[in-house]
């Protein structure tokens, strides 16, 4: 019985990790000091939009939260984080006309810099 319990508990676990996303796709935006004053609001509405993008596990946006802590770079003013189950599919999201699109019209006119950061678990 023991053994049953063990291999359920064991197959669970793989299907547990494998439903999640392999690869972390973390864009963070600087805003220029010449954007509009609602750019940044405007930067995070208009990121639902790439939840539509095939391959997209995953999205969360909003903007920096302000810390005391030395080790927490809180200078930027929106970041976008996206899950995807494989390179492939980051790749795909990548040349996709609505992130293309996105980037076109709201983060390269406001942006003074954009780092982004690709984990992959």
């Amino acid at each position: 019985m023991q053994i049953r319990k063990n291999i359920a508990l064991g197959l669970l676990c793989l299907l547990t990790v494998s439903a999640r996303a392999d690869i972390t796709h973390i864009a963070l935006v600087w805003l220029s000091d010449s954007a509009p004053q609602d750019a940044a609001k405007t930067m995070i509405e208009a990121a639902a939009t790439l939840s539509q993008i095939p391959g997209v596990h995953d999205l969360s946006v909003g903007s920096a939260l302000s810390s005391k802590r030395a080790i927490v770079d809180d200078s930027f003013a929106v970041g976008i984080s996206l899950r995807f189950k494989s390179q492939e599919s980051l790749e795909a999201y990548l040349i996709h006309p609505l992130h293309v699109d996105y980037v076109a019209q709201h983060i390269k006119p406001y942006s003074s810099r954009l780092q982004v950061y690709d984990i992959a678990h």
